[in-house]
């Protein structure tokens, strides 16, 4: 007999049964294991994702980089709501070992911590993992679409798959190049500039409809592999979703199956991180924004004052920058002897400049990304200074 001391329940976040069976065929099996293949990391053992129940269908859900891809079955047992996270053994068993000539039966059992499978008259035992404390998400409320053609889509996929330069990961500096896409006049256009590596801008178009038109920027490579791949599912077309409560959010939606994107902008990716932790390692207050590489406008606070770090990509060869800002003024007035003070201030500070935007008074300093260390000092030289002008200029209001 067991030792009952040594059975340990699986937390239970999504309030599934404490026991249920569902079955999955051989051919569900392996379209999944290939999907979990092409997501997981390399190498692959112990990747983890959903399975997560409906009324009517399943879903198999996974996550790499900024995109979350699904695939729909229909249901087959088990829970009606819910979700379940699985090693990624649980297809391995189910496409390799087990024969394709009967269906594998999933058995769960979380107050003993086990996961069962079961096909013709070999069964094999699994400890279940840690579930995910929330579901992946998938919620999108589409207001606008571009359709496209699969064979287009997944030609545009491979093209942009490929590399045109040869690229030395171990002392890489610059990051990979983001697919930018475009859409008017009936045609999709992606593009990856790769000049920064020596090579060429590479452009693709194909034919689509819509309505809108839009600009739209990803992170690499995940997505172009996804898009090469998009013709195993046996769409025609697919439909490229938006909504303006997320626009940071695409979602690409095919029958049966789809996927969740995450855009984001190069320039953004490329600092923003980093930019943020330094910043409040310093003692500057920065708001929480979850959008990894969209905003380029980080939001700080120092000693009561709001401060604003727009991330600027350099134009025609100049350096890429932070452009610091703060009202020091709202709605102030303007007379000839505001004016001198502010042109007096202007001539005497070289890294600080007043200007007028619309009726605020606002205080603008530049730092150069390269030198991202002194950020911090900027904020709080800025903030100083901003105080000073603030006290100077209301003897005149």
């Amino acid at each position: 007999m067991s030792d009952p001391s040594s059975i340990t329940a699986v937390n239970n976040p999504a309030g599934l049964p404490e026991k249920f069976t569902f079955e999955m065929s051989h051919e569900e099996a392996k379209s999944i294991l290939e999907l979990a293949v092409r997501y997981a990391p390399d190498p692959w053992m112990g990747f983890r994702f959903q399975l997560q129940f409906g009324e009517t269908t399943r879903r198999w859900v996974m996550r790499e980089q900024n995109i979350t891809g699904f695939r729909e079955f229909d249901r087959d047992g088990g829970p009606v709501e819910g979700y379940l996270t699985l090693p990624i053994n649980v297809l391995e068993f189910a496409t390799n070992v087990f024969p394709d000539v009967f269906p594998t039966i999933v058995r769960v059992d979380f107050k003993n911590g086990k996961i069962e499978l079961a096909n013709g008259l070999l069964n094999v035992e699994l400890d279940l993992p840690e579930q995910d404390i929330a579901p992946i998400d998938l919620s999108f409320a589409a207001i606008s679409y571009i359709t496209v053609d699969v064979a287009e889509l997944q030609q545009l996929g491979h093209a942009h798959l490929m590399f045109p330069v040869t690229i030395d990961f171990d002392h890489q500096e610059e990051p990979l190049p983001f697919v930018d896409f475009s859409f008017s006049n009936g045609l999709l256009i992606a593009k990856r500039d790769w000049t920064s590596f020596g090579g060429p801008t590479i452009s693709v178009s194909i034919t689509a409809e819509g309505v809108t038109p839009r600009t739209f920027s990803s992170y690499p490579s995940a997505l172009p592999r996804e898009l090469l791949f998009s013709d195993t599912y046996g769409n025609e077309s697919v439909k490229l979703c938006f909504s303006d409560e997320t626009p940071n959010i695409a979602f690409l939606d095919g029958i049966s199956w789809g996927i969740r994107i995450e855009l984001g902008n190069e320039t953004v990716h490329q600092y923003r991180s980093a930019l943020v932790h330094t910043l409040s390692e310093n003692e500057i207050d920065v708001d929480k924004d979850e959008r990894i590489g969209w905003s380029p406008t980080v939001n700080c606070h120092f000693e009561g004052s709001d401060v604003a770090v727009e991330i600027v990509k350099g134009l025609d060869g100049q350096q890429d920058y932070f452009r610091l800002s703060t009202v020091v003024l709202p709605g102030s007035p303007w007379n000839l002897e505001i004016a001198s003070e502010i042109n007096g201030w202007n001539n005497q500070w070289t890294n600080v400049k007043l200007v007028r935007h619309e009726t605020d008074l606002v205080a603008i300093r530049d730092v150069v990304a390269e030198e991202m260390q002194l950020t911090p000092e900027a904020v709080i030289d800025l903030v100083m200074k901003s105080k000073v002008v603030a006290e100077v200029v209301g003897v005149f209001l």
